[in-house]
């Protein structure tokens, strides 16, 4: 059976798409499947389209995919631009990204870098972020990008691989707007 990731905004909203039919449909939890709640995060929901297609569904309460990833990079002064560290990146999402340190530093919980890395899209893009340390576990680092409101293109396209789902319409042919009292697209049961 497929299992698909539906990542939920914090009103818990999220666009979900058929993996056989590829319609997608905007899915309000609490209003739509509040039984779903509950188990956010935790397992996977069985989900059956409109077309009949049987599918997993698992919610996640990121704002933004995450990506497995294999790519190198380094760690930066921010004041210099010195390389600190060579880092093997493992996880890439918009918002952040985590890796793994090459040489022991003495870093903290808060404090601010730089990091230079190259992707392996068509283009061999180069990013180039200033980050946050979130977390520290060993030699693994967990980090966002600050500011938080700047946009990267080729990241946003590497980490949603060329598909970002197109924002839900407005009004229905209805009038209406979507999901006003119209029936659930989805049904789900835990």
């Amino acid at each position: 059976m497929d299992c698909i990731h539906i990542y939920l905004d914090a009103q818990h909203v999220g666009t979900m798409a058929c993996p056989q039919c590829r319609t997608r449909r905007v899915v309000n939890v609490p209003q739509q499947c509040p039984q779903v709640l509950a188990v956010i995060g935790k397992r996977s929901v069985t989900t059956t389209c409109r077309c009949g297609a049987i599918f997993a569904s698992y919610f996640d309460l990121r704002r933004h995919p995450r990506k497995a990833v294999q790519l190198r990079g380094t760690l930066d002064d921010p004041q210099t631009g010195t390389p600190l560290s060579d880092t093997a990146i493992f996880s890439l999402s918009v918002h952040g990204l985590g890796f793994t340190l090459a040489t022991a530093l003495s870093l903290h919980i808060g404090e601010r870098y730089t990091t230079s890395f190259g992707l392996d899209d068509a283009e061999q893009s180069l990013i180039q972020e200033f980050i946050i340390i979130r977390r520290l576990q060993g030699l693994t680092v967990g980090a966002t990008f600050y500011p938080d409101e700047q946009y990267n293109y080729a990241l946003d396209f590497y980490v949603y691989e060329g598909q970002l789902p197109p924002p839900p319409s407005p009004r229905a042919a209805s009038g209406r707007p979507w999901g006003w009292r119209t029936p659930l697209p989805f049904h789900m049961t835990v």
